[in-house]
């Protein structure tokens, strides 16, 4: 009835009305003190919790274990600095402190609450003194961990040692199979004996490192892992030995032997080198047997020294002697078919040299010196002996092959290289006068600075792929770098021949030249910077990728990233590598 005919306020309000106003107001004011008591009680509730979650963390921390590692290895340890040993001490007094007095304090207080009725009240002061339990138990773990981070510190050595006991262990654990098997395998026979002991002693060392790390003794710890690492690596080289040392006597040099004996016997017509040259294989053949009888008894022993050494003076030995065959084959090939070219050469020589002596004493409007022309002539000089020397050469190499007499070709590289170097020179000299007969010349002087300056550019590019020719083979790059400086060199054989007048439409076409070869230049030095940048851009971001080792997909997308990095595809590098680590540190955060 009431709510049918409304409320009318300007006329007051009725006894009932009132009643339900009161009676609205009381249920709101008592739901929003339930609302109030139920978050006090639960907060507190949730406080209490994380309180004894922390707690128990505290409990089961390792800074006890840890103190009493530091003691053994620092306190009692003589090789310990007394800076440590001071350090040790502090930690001790500070972390009986923590939980002696803060830490068993905020325990009872803890306890209360399941104990006295009176602190699970859900009041304010209550509810502050949760808070601060949770606050003080959480400090108190910070300290901790802050003292356990100090305390590794000065474990750090130990860490690294047993890190690397560890791997070495791993890698003995992989040799010992390795030797099982060879033990096994009836083909290879040695005296098992001796391995035994050897593996057994490693494995002793092994044990006497792990007393001396557990004693905190790095320094011993570590002159013993040393030394077992040697007799590691030495046993490792002994049982690949065995297959080395097995294919080189079975197959190697057997077959090197048959070879070098076919190549005596198919390529060598003169009788008297024929037959000395069997002989010397026969005496390297009786000397391989009776090595392979050795190096067999020293690897039956398992005495590495002297089957390395046997072994790699017979193979060396033999392989020294089959050099020396194909050099002879390869020298007589070469001065049978480049003799007359050089024969050519010195003829060319001759017609340059005289070419260039007129070229001088008709270029009196170039003021030509008087000093350049004795020069010049002092190489006529130097040209005649050579040609003397390579006219007697020629003679004594032709009457020996006529003869079919022996030859010793290391006599004839010896003479053919005194006789080309000093010719080589020669055509140095000789251009570097005909070339400065117009250095009077200022637009002659202008293009050779010019083409000296690309010269240096393209001289650099070639360094810096030299210089970074780990990161990139730059193939395409040096092509186009040796066809930019073949048309240098064609610009300058054209300005420095004696009949070229520098006239005005000449100029022009040179300067045109020049500036195509600078664009050209500079382009190539461009491609080989970029290259070079993709490729460290590409090694920084592999380097810090391989922070995120322990995320999801790490190995795949690392393995793919070297991938594409030994296929030279940087740009893909680089790409593939900022979308995983920007991914990875989404992930993060």
């Amino acid at each position: 009835m009431i709510l049918s005919k409304g409320w009318n306020i300007s006329n007051g309000l009725s006894t009932i009305q009132l009643t339900s106003l009161v009676i609205f107001f009381v249920l709101l004011v008592v739901l929003i003190c339930s609302f109030l008591v139920i978050w006090t009680y639960k907060t507190m509730l949730k406080n209490y919790i994380d309180s004894y979650q922390e707690a128990t963390l505290i409990v089961r921390n390792s800074v006890q274990v840890r103190l009493k590692r530091l003691f053994l290895t620092v306190v009692k340890n003589n090789q310990a600095s007394s800076m440590e040993k001071r350090a040790v001490e502090i930690w001790k007094v500070r972390y009986k402190n923590i939980i002696q007095k803060d830490f068993y304090k905020e325990i009872n207080n803890l306890d209360l609450f399941f104990k006295d009725v009176k602190f699970q009240k859900p009041n304010f002061k209550n509810l502050k003194r949760s808070a601060m339990i949770k606050k003080n138990l959480k400090e108190i773990s910070r300290e901790l961990y802050i003292m356990f981070k100090e305390m590794d510190k000065i474990l750090e050595t130990e860490f690294i040692q047993r890190d690397t006991r560890i791997q070495v262990r791993e890698i003995l654990n992989e040799i010992q199979k390795e030797a099982l098997l060879k033990m096994r395998d009836k083909s290879i026979k040695f005296n098992h004996a001796i391995l035994y002991e050897w593996i057994a002693n490693i494995n002793f060392a092994m044990t006497r490192i792990d007393n001396k790390i557990q004693l905190g003794m790095y320094g011993d710890s570590l002159i013993y892992q040393d030394k077992t690492n040697e007799q590691i690596i030495r046993l490792i080289r002994m049982l690949d030995l065995f297959e080395t040392a097995d294919k080189v006597l079975e197959k190697t040099l057997p077959n090197k032997i048959h070879t070098i004996k076919k190549q005596i016997s198919e390529t060598m017509f003169d009788l008297k080198e024929k037959t000395l040259n069997e002989n010397k294989i026969q005496k390297y053949e009786d000397q391989f047997n009776y090595s392979k009888t050795v190096i067999q008894r020293s690897l039956a022993d398992l005495d590495y020294s002297n089957a390395f050494i046997q072994l790699s003076e017979i193979l060396e030995t033999i392989s020294d002697f089959e050099t020396n065959i194909q050099f002879e084959e390869v020298m007589k090939m070469f001065v049978e078919s480049e003799l007359s070219n050089i024969h050519e050469t010195f003829q060319t020589a001759k017609s340059d040299y005289e070419n260039g002596l007129k070229a001088i004493k008709s270029n009196v409007k170039h003021n030509t010196t008087h000093d350049k022309q004795i020069e010049f002539e002092n190489i006529g000089e130097t040209l005649t002996k050579l040609q003397i020397k390579w006219t007697h050469f020629y003679e004594n190499f032709t009457n020996y092959a006529t003869y079919k007499k022996k030859v010793n070709y290391t006599i004839l590289k010896n003479e053919l290289i005194a006789i080309l170097t000093p010719l080589s020179e020669v055509y140095k000299k000789m251009i570097m006068i005909t070339r400065g007969l117009k250095n009077s010349n200022s637009a002659l002087v202008q293009v050779e600075n010019n083409l000296n300056s690309l010269k240096s550019i393209l001289v650099q590019n070639e360094n810096l792929c030299h210089k970074f020719r780990r990161i990139s083979y730059f193939g395409n790059e040096r092509k186009q770098n040796e066809i930019v400086l073949e048309k240098l060199l064609r610009v300058e054989n054209q300005i420095h021949q004696v009949d070229f007048n520098f006239t005005e439409e000449r100029i022009h076409i040179i300067k045109s030249q020049i500036d195509n070869l600078r664009s050209e230049t500079i382009s190539v030095k461009n491609q080989i910077s970029n290259v070079i940048q993709q490729a460290l851009i590409a090694e920084s971001l592999i380097i810090y990728f391989d922070r995120f080792a322990n995320r999801l997909n790490f190995e795949n997308n690392f393995e793919e990233a070297l991938r594409n990095y030994d296929n030279n595809n940087m740009v893909i590098v680089i790409d593939q590598m900022i979308k995983n680590i920007k991914q990875y540190q989404r992930e993060k955060r």
